[in-house]
């Protein structure tokens, strides 16, 4: 195996080397990219000057072949100055006929970089599969890994190896078939950090696993993935072993305090007591279907909700109560609370009843009431749960939101709720919730930094 590593620096365009020459069509070996920086947005990949792959943390591609010799392999990254990306990485490697080559985006030294991982062709046929290990969580465990069927002892199993950040494990083949990933204490697999959900292996496939940190994407210490040679996308997996989490925000205006409960337990609610405007802290729930009721506090006899929460494995979820007594309602909302570098996310969630359809705007500090000459960042946000998710550029902007009368005919200029000044920092994860104000006409606005929780 070698190893190859570029940091940010020289960014000069170098041109296709390997075609165009006077080579006869040369072998080929493989290549294919692999997202492993936490702190970096949707990143492109690109050969020489081709984009080939976008993707986001965790994210992989397919395997693709290339004629061996010489090429530049680079990266664009989110700027920091514009709303583009920049490039930001660029590696010279030498493709090797018959080597598969994995090129890693690494943001473990305060700068994008990437990192080539290559090896020979493996070659899997009939009804085993190919896999690859590789442990990219930077500040994360050294791990004894396991790759076995649902339901192994991983004491009476052998780990398929040891592994620090960086490093791959050598190829290896399995039957085909279904599997799970457990990442454990070195020596003791009692002590077991991390276990993925199910995952199959058809015949003669070859996968590349990443073990990631989970990042704030949700409430894992480790999470992973795998992509197959052959796929477009990697799929998630996320840690089997970490229940989700859900809060909630009391929206419904006319409404008295509530409890929201899990699995009928009403002896031990969730969150108890919830005010109108009261946003809870997060709380576990079962993985996977659970019941969720929503009842009056302290009054279990009188069922205002009765659903069933499909909580997907180890997400945090927000729920938002709106109606009147007697008619409430629920929308439930996912939470990735990872930060972006050179970006600030936010959420705007519309909790509020008695003014249904809102615009929003961000405006440059001191813009003041006047939006005239500005556009809109979201159009239409429904009442009751509606939700607008985006980034911006770090800084100071104000929030304005504009009733929508729904009438394409006039002009929308109603001012219910800003200018709220609100500081967007660099990698940072923010709620903006709506939520209706005791004086007529506005809204209220509360904002509040999520990062990673």
């Amino acid at each position: 195996m070698s190893l190859r590593v570029a940091l940010i620096g020289a960014l000069s365009v170098f041109f296709l080397a390997g075609c165009g020459n006077s080579r006869e069509n040369p072998a080929d070996g493989r290549y294919r990219f692999l997202h492993a920086a936490p702190t970096l947005g949707t990143s492109g990949f690109l050969l020489e000057e081709r984009l080939i792959a976008t993707l986001n943390y965790t994210d992989g591609n397919g395997s693709t072949l290339l004629d061996s010799g010489p090429f530049d392999f680079n990266v664009e990254t989110p700027s920091l100055v514009s709303a583009t990306n920049e490039r930001t990485v660029r590696l010279a490697a030498t493709i090797v006929a018959g080597h598969d080559h994995t090129f890693v985006l690494f943001d473990d030294t305060g700068s994008p970089a990437l990192v080539e991982y290559a090896r020979p062709f493996v070659e899997v046929s009939g009804t085993n599969a190919g896999l690859e290990i590789l442990h990219a969580f930077s500040g994360g465990p050294r791990v004894d890994l396991y790759i076995e069927v649902d339901g192994a002892d991983l004491a009476a199993a052998t780990p398929r190896g040891t592994l620090t950040f960086k490093q791959i494990l050598d190829p290896f083949t399995v039957p085909s078939g279904s599997y799970r990933l457990s990442a454990t204490e070195p020596g003791n697999p009692a002590n077991v950090f991390y276990q993925s959900t199910v995952f199959a292996l058809a015949d003669g496939s070859q996968a590349l696993i990443g073990v990631f940190g989970d990042a704030g994407i949700g409430t894992g210490l480790i999470r992973a993935a795998i992509a197959n040679s052959t796929a477009s996308a990697s799929v998630s997996l996320p840690d089997a072993l970490s229940p989700s989490e859900l809060r909630t925000i009391h929206a419904a205006t006319t409404a008295g305090p509530l409890d929201v409960v899990s699995e009928g337990d009403f002896m031990n609610p969730l969150h108890a007591s919830i005010a109108f405007g009261e946003i809870s802290s997060y709380a576990p729930v079962p993985n996977g279907e659970s019941a969720l009721q929503v009842t009056p506090a302290g009054d279990p006899g009188v069922l205002e909700i009765d659903d069933t929460l499909n909580a997907a494995t180890g997400t945090r979820l927000t729920q938002i109560i709106n109606g009147e007594p007697g008619a409430l309602t629920a929308v439930i909302l996912n939470d990735n609370n990872r930060g972006r570098a050179s970006r600030a996310l936010y959420r705007v969630r519309h909790g509020g009843q008695l003014l249904p359809t809102v615009d929003l705007y961000l405006a440059p500090p001191g813009t003041g009431p006047d939006i005239t000459d500005l556009q809109p960042v979201a159009i239409g946000l429904f009442s009751g749960g509606g939700e607008f998710l985006s980034t911006v550029l770090p800084g100071e902007v104000e929030l304005l939101v504009v009733e929508n009368d729904q009438d394409a005919t006039t002009a929308d200029t109603n001012i219910i709720a800003g200018p709220v000044p609100v500081a967007m920092a660099d990698g940072r994860v923010y709620d903006i919730v709506l939520l209706d104000s005791a004086t007529a006409g506005t809204l209220d606005v509360v904002v509040s930094d999520e990062t990673g929780q």
